[in-house]
């Protein structure tokens, strides 16, 4: 049987390396949650009763699997909105507006996760109320920034790459013109 793709080589390759990036991306994501939830687990080791260890790992990948998602669109936010490029200022309402939303989403998903895990075991979940989230909405702004600045770091880092490689291109293309 004759089988007729339409996608060409490059397609393919550019394909197969975002899944790359994809996977590599949340793998990373998922072994950090995994590490964090252990941790978790240790700290409650003399626990009476002792904690079921579903818990910890529920509590530590809800997080950080809402994280990583989140961190997708903070990146996209961060290109569109840049710190550190002339406009700071400008953009530093924006970003307070973002870290809130951050905040916001990163609560929702986590708690909603959590009640249907806990509820997938027949207990009940609950997320502790005003502290709780005075104290979530401290951790989340400073792992909004650490994101944001990560973001500024990767796109300055690309922007200067690309400076250097237009450089040497336009090198070259005034180099073949003397020659000519």
């Amino acid at each position: 049987m004759l089988e007729l793709s339409t996608s060409t080589p490059r397609h393919t390759a550019t394909t197969n390396w975002l899944w790359r990036q994809f996977t590599l991306y949340f793998g990373a994501w998922l072994l950090f949650g995994l590490w964090q939830g252990a941790n978790a687990s240790l700290g409650h080791l003399g626990d009476t009763p002792p904690l079921p260890l579903w818990q910890p790992l529920t509590w530590a990948l809800s997080s950080t699997m809402t994280v990583a998602v989140l961190a997708l669109a903070v990146f996209r936010f961060e290109a569109r909105f840049p710190l550190g490029s002339g406009r700071t200022g400008q953009h530093l309402a924006s970003h307070g507006i973002a870290a809130l939303l951050f905040t916001l989403l990163h609560v929702t998903a986590m708690v909603g996760l959590r009640k249907g895990v806990y509820a997938l075991f027949g207990q009940h979940y609950d997320f502790g109320g005003a502290v709780m989230l005075i104290y979530q909405f401290q951790m989340d702004v400073f792992n909004y920034a650490v994101i944001v600045g990560a973001c500024a770091y990767l796109r300055t880092r690309h922007e200067r790459r690309q400076h250097k490689m237009d450089a040497l291109r336009l090198a070259r293309e005034l180099s073949e013109a003397r020659l000519a």
